[in-house]
């Protein structure tokens, strides 16, 4: 296989993120092929593309909005199938993106039993999360909003946005879709009390608060 040479980046977005201008779909194809499964988080709109490098302050808070998410769905009895930071492509509207988290919930009996999952053909996620801590990410929800993701959650290490898909793209919400009854200031305090104690006893805790909702 070809090795793809990027070209020299214009700019410096953030801290750990590197922004790549006049960036074909073809380019950015081959960049898909030459990096096989490996995992770089990024985004393609409009001939951007975006490399970032994620630390630490950005992978715990991914890793336990996951877990709570899945103790959420548990406590609540609804299905959930996590796809964790599936690559999102979108040939039509020339939009690609590797969200943080990602899950099928309302969607999930639709893909169960399957190994595999077209994005163009398949329902969306329900819900996709980004971390914004170390790394803008609002230059994924055209992406998003692309392949018609009803719902993205976006923390910034300190309080967490939800953002809801519109006819005209995302807007803030104080509630959840997928959640309508979880109080989302309330939730956002469960990520940061993951700082300060052992996530066993973090989440078992967290179980008991969702069981008084």
């Amino acid at each position: 296989m070809a090795t793809v040479t990027l070209p020299p980046p214009t700019q410096t977005a953030a801290p750990m993120a590197v922004v790549l201008h006049g960036v074909s779909w073809e380019f950015y194809e081959r960049f898909l092929e030459e990096i096989g499964d490996q995992r770089i988080p990024h985004s393609f709109v409009d001939g951007e593309l975006t490399l970032m490098a994620p630390g630490i302050r950005h992978e715990s808070p991914k890793e336990w909005i996951t877990r709570l998410v899945g103790a959420l769905t548990e406590e609540l009895g609804l299905p959930l199938r996590s796809i964790g930071s599936t690559r999102l492509k979108a040939q039509f509207a020339k939009k690609g993106a590797e969200p943080d988290s990602g899950f099928l919930i309302a969607n999930e009996p639709a893909v169960r039993g399957r190994r595999e999952w077209d994005i163009e053909e398949d329902p969306p996620p329900d819900l996709l999360v980004e971390i914004d801590i170390t790394s803008p990410s609002l230059n994924r929800l055209p992406v998003y909003a692309a392949l018609g993701v009803p719902e993205v959650w976006l923390y910034d290490g300190e309080q967490l946005h939800v953002r809801l898909l519109q006819e005209n793209g995302y807007v803030d919400s104080e509630t959840s879709r997928s959640f309508p009854q979880l109080p989302i200031l309330e939730f956002a305090e469960w990520i940061e009390r993951a700082w300060v104690t052992d996530e066993t006893t973090w989440l078992k805790n967290f179980r008991q608060w969702v069981r008084r909702l």
